[in-house]
Parts: C-alpha cells; structure tokens; sequence
C-alpha cells in the first residue's frame, strides 16, 4: 500500500465497527447540565402542586443598594401553601432611581431610608413632584374621572322633611 494512503486513511477516526462511516472527528457528547437541572427543577415544582398565574406584566425585586430585579412581562408558576413562587423571564438590573416614580407603591417601610437620600440626592419634594407631573401631562396629581363629578345644588335634607 501507499504510505500517503495510509496517513490519510489514519487521519480519519472511525468511530464504530466494521462498516460505519468515517468521520473527521469524534463528536463528544456536549454537556446539556441546563436541560437536566431544568428537568429536576420542574419535577421538584410539580410535587409542589403550583399553579400558573397569568397576566402579571412585571415583578420587581428590591435588592440592598438601591438595586432592582425587573422581570418584563414574566411566567410565574405559584404554590401558595408552600410558599413557594418561580419566576421565568429575562431579568433586567436597574437602579431603583431609573423606575421612579413608577415604583413607589411597592416599597415597603425598609427603603424608606433609601428614599430619603435619594429625595435629597435629586433635590427634595418639588422635583419628584414636578417630575410626576411631566409624567401625568401637566395636570399635577388629579385623579382620572374628577371633571365627571358635578357640583351639588340645594339642599337634599330639606326635600326629606
């Protein structure tokens, strides 16, 4: 036989018995530890017996710092009798200054110090409140439907008697 004929036939790998294809290399199994954690996850949640929960639009997880865990539109699957809640989504880190004012309805008493520098830091009341303003059109702090309400004329107590 012809030595460069061997020397290629070397090159190649078979990777089977008589009769297999030979390949240009071996394929070694990639690691899918992802799919399989993922896996277990879901059969750990399944004992748990949780329940999806549509329609939230966001969650937001309030870390030491002044940090936030936005998940944007997110899957969230619950078990209320074990306390146990699992939030899918892409997650987003944000300062909590970058979601003001949205998010002040859900701070609890723990960030009220926080709250305080970062009032300061942006210089007090009459910036978020101008700040807030912007965000509802110039109308300043008016609840929605307060045109609809008429004035009362006369007196209602005097038509009962």
């Amino acid at each position: 036989m012809n030595t460069e004929k061997i020397a290629q036939l070397n090159k190649n790998v078979r990777i089977g018995g008589k009769g297999t294809p030979r390949r240009k290399t071996k394929k070694v199994a990639s690691a899918k530890a992802a799919p399989v954690e993922d896996k277990h996850i879901q059969a750990a949640l399944k004992k748990l017996n949780v329940q999806s929960i549509p329609q939230i639009e966001e969650v937001n997880m309030f870390c030491e710092g002044g940090k936030v865990i936005h998940f944007p539109n997110p899957k969230i699957q619950a078990s209320v009798a074990a306390q146990t809640f699992a939030i899918y989504g892409k997650p987003q880190v944000k300062q909590l200054t970058e979601m003001l004012p949205g998010v002040l309805g859900q701070l609890g008493p723990q960030s009220a110090n926080y709250l305080q520098d970062v009032i300061s830091q942006m210089g007090g009341m009459d910036a978020i409140q101008s700040m807030a303003a912007g965000m509802t059109g110039g109308k300043g702090a008016a609840l929605p439907g307060d045109d609809d309400i008429p004035e009362l004329i006369g007196n209602f107590d005097e038509a009962d008697e």
